[in-house]
């Protein structure tokens, strides 16, 4: 693992988990805040685990978080290169933000709100990025 993917990958897990807790301090759950050019902050807590529910998504949760890191982890060679290592390390820090969440939350605290788009987070854009960022460095 290379300097600059971890550094990555702690830079978007630590603005995301702090931005999520500036959220939550200040709003409380499905409150809003909408400024003058239409973007907004929702204090929203998505409890679907990846779609699954009841126990059963409790179980899946666990284990698309497990088999995750493990994934992730094992990719880590193949992306060689400074903006592959980069992205690989946003999608990283992103994964990671959001698996805290689900570990700790039993949710994912979502809060920009573009209004055309669903709910989503530091981290969430953090993982688009780093994907994006990673299928360029790949063409």
């Amino acid at each position: 693992m290379t300097l600059e993917l971890l550094a990555m990958a702690i830079a978007v897990a630590t603005l995301d988990q702090g931005s999520k807790a500036i959220v939550t301090a200040r709003l409380a759950e499905g409150q809003s805040s909408f400024g003058r050019l239409g973007v907004g902050v929702r204090h929203s807590l998505n409890r679907r685990p990846y779609g699954a529910s009841g126990r059963a998504g409790v179980a899946v949760s666990w284990v698309v978080t497990v088999l995750g890191a493990l994934v992730l982890a094992s990719m880590v060679p193949a992306f060689q290169g400074h903006g592959a290592q980069i992205s690989f390390g946003a999608a990283l820090g992103g994964a990671t933000g959001n698996a805290f969440d689900r570990l700790a939350r039993q949710g994912v605290v979502d809060f920009i709100d573009l209004r055309v788009w669903p709910v989503f987070n530091v981290a969430d854009a953090g993982i688009v990025a780093g994907v994006i960022g990673i299928l360029w460095s790949l063409v």
